[in-house]
């Protein structure tokens, strides 16, 4: 839980996009294609 919720926030509030993308090339193709902006739900993308 605390991976995803670093310090009882969102992961996204602590992580910042350009460490995931300099190791995983195709990260922005991935989260294209496996993100959808209408659903509001939490989603998991395995890297």
């Amino acid at each position: 839980k605390n991976s995803l919720f670093p310090n009882g926030s969102l992961q996204e509030r602590t992580d910042n996009f350009l460490n995931y993308y300099q190791q995983h090339p195709d990260f922005i193709k991935r989260l294209l294609d496996h993100f959808d902006p209408f659903d509001l739900r939490f989603n998991v993308l395995y890297l």
